[in-house]
Formats: structure tokens, sequence, C-alpha cells
């Protein structure tokens, strides 16, 4: 008698036909499904690819512009410093000039009295010719204080080295004249706080022979 055989053990692993049909269609429509949001994806992202990029260049663009103009400010704020620098130069040198003329015009009047001086005297009356020349010495200090110029003090004060300038020393009697201005070779003078010339000047020096 033939073996009746049951059409559900056809299979040697015991796997239904019916199941390995449908979860083959799921796997395609799950595949289908991946594919279509991956495509939709990748449209996204080319299109926020192509945003980004736009946005990127028009950044670029903008501080490229910006470099520009700073480039340009930049050019202008030089030419305005180089313009100020010669204006302030210009102005100096004006000042100075100004400062010097005012100078000359306080001296010359003091060239035309010693010019009158020396033409009254006739050669021989030198009295008169040195009276004039004391009254312009006198016009020239004179001058010389109005613009801040004062002679240093030296003989019989400390020698200072600020102010005199030592050329020699020279021999003294007296211990107290130790160290002090005993002779004055050429006059010093201030102006305002600032010594302008040094007063050359000999220094005493006690040696301690010949006196008390």
């Amino acid at each position: 008698m033939p073996e009746i055989q049951d059409d559900r053990m056809n299979n040697s692993d015991g796997t239904d036909l019916n199941n390995q049909a449908e979860v083959s269609e799921e796997c395609d429509t799950e595949v289908s499904d991946l594919q279509r949001h991956t495509k939709k994806d990748l449209i996204q992202m080319y299109l926020l690819s192509c945003q980004e990029q736009e946005r990127i260049t028009e950044e670029m663009v903008s501080l490229l512009n910006e470099k520009d103009e700073l480039k340009e400010s930049l050019a202008r704020m030089r030419a305005d410093l180089y313009n100020y620098r010669q204006r302030v130069e210009r102005d100096r040198q004006k000042d100075k000039n100004m400062a010097a003329e005012k100078a000359v015009l306080q001296f010359l009047p003091l060239l035309d009295n010693l010019e009158r001086a020396l033409g009254a005297s006739d050669g021989n009356d030198l009295t008169g010719t040195i009276e004039g020349v004391r009254l312009v010495q006198k016009q020239f200090l004179k001058v010389l204080g109005e613009m801040g110029v004062q002679p240093i003090p030296t003989v019989g004060t400390p020698f200072s080295p600020q102010l005199h300038e030592g050329v020699m020393l020279q021999a003294v009697d007296k211990t107290e004249d130790d160290g002090m201005v005993v002779n004055e070779l050429e006059k010093g003078y201030t102006m305002g706080d600032r010594v302008i010339r040094p007063a050359k000047v000999l220094v005493g020096k006690y040696s301690g022979e010949g006196g008390h």
C-alpha cells in the first residue's frame, strides 16, 4: 500500500512557502520605501548643500567687499596722517621762523645803537665810545632778560657741575675758597629752567700751605 505523504511536509526544513512569499514581499516593500526615503534624503541634502554653498559664497563676497572697503579706509587714513604730519611740520617750521624773526627784530635796535656809538667816535674820544658800548650791553642784557635768559652766577659761588664747566684748578690761600669759583673765563646763561650754556670757570683748590 502506497505511503500517503502530507503536503505540509514537502519542505525538508518545514518552512511554509506562503510565509516565504509574504516575507519576500515585505522585504521588497521595505527596500522600496528605503530607496524612496534615501532618494528624498539625498535630494534634501543636495538642496541643503546648494543653499549652504550659496550662503558661503554670499559671505565670501561680503567679506571681500568689506576687505576692499577696509583697504580704502586704511589708504585714506594713511593719506590723512601724512597730510597731518606735513601740516604740523609746516606749522612748526613757521613758528620757528617767526620766533627767530622776533628775536632778530629785538636785537636790531641794539645793532643800530652800537653803530651810532661807533660812528659818533672821532677816533680819539675812547671814553664816549666805551660809554656807548656799555649802554648797548645793558640793552642787550635787558632784551635777553625779557626772553628769559639770565647769566649764571660764578665768582664767589660754589662750583656746580650743572652750571659751571671747570677749565682748571687755581691754588687759593684760604680754606673757604676751596671748591669755590675764583675766576670766570666765559659767561654762562640759563633760559627758564635749562642751562643753554655753562660758564667756563677756574675752581679754587686749597693746598694747606701759606694760609689759614
